[in-house]
């Protein structure tokens, strides 16, 4: 006579445990399958950098959505087929299309074309006192003068569709160029109107420049595009440090201020010819151009169009302080040399702050590190425009920069992020509003200094920051913050 031994009837325990341990098992088949793909991609990036088989298929590992389990630590993990190059691998691994080496020329050529590009446009500083004296001009209309330089940029949009059309590299390229044919006329202007044109193509080449490259590092480094960008910045200040400096130098030494234009035309041909031959690599190997570009969409553009006021506010403060700030200490008793070093070192320490800022930006959120840049530094501003010792101020001055520092870049990497398809359009979009924020502040500045001197016209600086911070946190939830 046989016995049958009772089985128990499962408990709901049981289930979730052998569920539990299903999944597990997902999880570590997951990892592994992860690392195989990034070791192929690898492979093969690596191969195409240095042979240039275009017979390689492209892998391309893309970010997606996935269902998670329980513990929210699963994800789906899906490969499609791979039979010749236009097919892909799909995963939720971020990987961009450059290799690491070509990641580290972009940025490098970028960073020197920055720092050059910064040097020519913050000369007109300590040149705008020089130019009045040459051309007898009121500070109006050397206020408009020195506007048009920031004016042209407002083709910046014009040049951000261009880029996101022909390549962005290209772009960088032609906008080098066109630079350095402005500072070669600006060298040579004997007329007060050639000088104008002059200084509107220098500032075209800028909005090109500003828009096209913005984007391109903002698109090559997607995981870190807020450090990226920020970093990238770095180049501006060490050249805004610079520019006060060699123009203040060409005026003391040689009795001109033309002769500091002279000296970066050569930087500016140099950067051109180079980024020329590295847009034409990418044009070969189909990397120039985004791979899947969206038409220009105006619901999109509309859609973060009340960002744009955080740009056009901070430019307006940091720009009119460039212009107009050497002047002001100027006429309240400092030297050229000593109201140039205030406006060099707040763009050195601007500099510093960006170093000290970038790897916290993706991390604390882009609208929090704008209330918290633009607080702090319009309290140093307000500060500085108070009674006390000129030295002290000058040090406020100064060190506002450090705040300040990542406002700019930041505000790049929330709008570019929110559609990187267009982000040459949205970049350039950007650029024109800053363009519009510094040519609004250099013409009121001006109008200020001219109708109740530097002590009120100083005042004007910490304001446009206030209402960007405040506007930075009622815009939180507009884009990828």
């Amino acid at each position: 006579m046989s016995t049958t031994t009772d089985i128990p009837h499962p408990t709901p325990y049981f289930y979730f445990s052998a569920y539990s341990l299903l999944q597990e098992n997902r999880l570590q088949a997951f990892k592994r399958a992860k690392g195989i793909c990034v070791f192929l991609c690898g492979f093969v990036d690596i191969s195409r950098t240095f042979w240039n088989l275009r017979f390689w298929p492209r892998i391309s590992l893309r970010m997606s959505a996935a269902t998670k389990n329980v513990h929210g630590r699963g994800w789906e993990f899906q490969i499609f087929g791979l039979s010749n190059r236009k097919e892909f691998i799909s995963a939720n691994i971020p990987l961009t299309r450059f290799s690491m080496n070509s990641r580290k020329i972009i940025w490098l050529l970028s960073f020197l074309s920055f720092i050059v590009y910064a040097v020519s446009a913050t000369e007109i500083g300590p040149a705008l006192s020089e130019i009045r004296s040459e051309f007898m001009l009121n500070e109006t209309i050397a206020g408009v003068l020195a506007s048009l330089q920031s004016l042209a940029g407002v083709l910046a949009i014009l040049g951000g569709v261009l880029s996101d059309i022909f390549g962005k590299m290209r772009l960088v390229s032609f906008s080098l160029i066109l630079m350095g044919l402005g500072t070669l006329a600006i060298f040579s202007s004997p007329h007060i109107w050639i000088l104008a044109v002059a200084l509107f193509i220098f500032g075209s080449g800028t909005g090109f420049f500003e828009a096209s490259v913005n984007a391109f590092v903002s698109e090559v480094f997607q995981d870190k595009r807020g450090m990226a960008i920020n970093l990238l910045h770095i180049g501006w200040n060490i050249g805004s440090t610079i520019g006060p400096l060699l123009a203040a130098y060409a005026i003391l030494t040689y009795g001109t201020w033309r002769f500091g234009y002279l000296l970066v035309s050569p930087f500016l041909i140099v950067l051109f010819i180079a980024t020329w031959i590295l847009a034409r690599g990418f044009s070969r190997n189909r990397d120039g151009k985004p791979r899947d570009r969206r038409g220009v969409d105006l619901k999109i553009i509309l859609r973060v169009l009340p960002l744009m006021l955080i740009p056009f506010l901070i430019v307006a403060a940091q720009l009119g302080l460039t212009t107009w700030l050497p002047s002001i200490l100027t006429d309240q008793g400092v030297s050229i040399a000593g109201a140039s070093l205030t406006v060099g070192l707040f763009w050195a320490l601007c500099g510093v702050g960006r170093l000290v800022w970038a790897p916290f930006i993706d991390r604390l959120g882009y609208w929090r590190v704008l209330v918290i840049a633009g607080g702090c530094s319009a309290l140093l501003m307000f500060l500085a425009t108070l009674p006390s010792p000129i030295y002290v101020r000058m040090m406020l001055w100064a060190c506002a920069g450090f705040i300040i520092g990542p406002a700019y870049p930041t505000t790049v990497a929330w709008i570019t992020a929110s559609y990187p398809e267009i982000g040459g359009t949205l970049s350039g979009t950007l650029f024109t509003f800053s363009t519009l924020g510094s040519f609004a502040s250099a013409i009121l500045v001006g109008t200020l200094f001219d109708a109740f001197g530097s002590v009120i016209a100083q005042f004007f600086f910490p304001l446009p920051i206030l209402v960007a911070a405040l506007l930075s946190y009622l815009m939180r939830g507009i884009g990828n913050t």
